[in-house]
């Protein structure tokens, strides 16, 4: 079985509130994924917990405010 590594979400309005009240989890096995020109919030750095193994992010063009908690 083949594990997802690489996600590319770039530019789809999400809505991660809904996707996970849904029951909706990222995959563990994700090491790159763009989440950029999405409109999210602060909310998504705890959306991304469980994911020991990604080393690149793009949140880039995001409604994000201040700083982000990433410990």
């Amino acid at each position: 079985m083949m594990s997802l590594e690489m996600l590319n979400l770039y530019g789809n309005n999400l809505d991660l509130w809904h996707l996970e009240n849904d029951g909706f989890a990222w995959p563990s096995s994700l090491q790159v994924l763009d989440l950029s020109y999405n409109n999210l919030d602060n909310n998504i750095v705890s959306s991304l917990n469980g994911l020991p193994h990604l080393k690149s992010l793009d949140l880039a063009a995001n409604n994000l405010k201040g700083s982000l908690d990433i410990s």
